[in-house]
């Protein structure tokens, strides 16, 4: 069976509510390692970027509002950006050069080990940092409920 949008909500309602995942304080990591996305990354503390200025960003704990992409008709939850967006800037030159491959999403503001990593994603094209001032955003942070089937 295809669950109606009515179950879908639901289903992102209950997540985006639950303090353990979605609901508690997050924490993005700018990764350096290439690595593979998926249920299980395997991403190691030592896969953190770690150039100046690299500290994970940090969005409060809060319910996670379920929305409707208005195009696609796709429910989504959102992930509030922090003050100054999701943007990364080299402030020295520490550990530079560096390339960024993805970002991860946590649950630990020290560690993606453990089974702290939520989610993970790759850019759209490695950046290069080379230099004090070089800098990189990422857009939306938001999980797609892509409609399962249940059997």
């Amino acid at each position: 069976m295809v669950p109606t949008s009515v179950l879908q909500t639901q289903i992102l309602t209950l997540i985006g509510a639950d303090t353990v995942s979605l609901a508690g304080a997050l924490y993005l990591f700018a990764i350096k390692n290439p690595f593979s996305p998926g249920p299980t990354p395997g991403l190691l503390d030592t896969d953190k970027a770690d150039f100046d200025g690299s500290t994970a960003k940090t969005t409060a704990g809060a319910t996670r509002p379920v929305l409707t992409d208005p195009v696609t008709g796709s429910q989504y939850l959102r992930i509030p950006d922090p003050a100054g967006g999701w943007t990364w800037t080299t402030t020295g030159t520490t550990n530079l050069p560096e390339t960024i491959w993805g970002i991860a999403l946590g649950t630990s503001s020290t560690t993606l080990e453990g089974g702290k990593v939520i989610a993970t994603a790759l850019l759209d094209a490695p950046i290069d940092l080379v230099a004090t001032g070089d800098s990189f955003a990422v857009g939306e942070v938001r999980f797609t409920l892509v409609s399962p089937s249940l059997v």
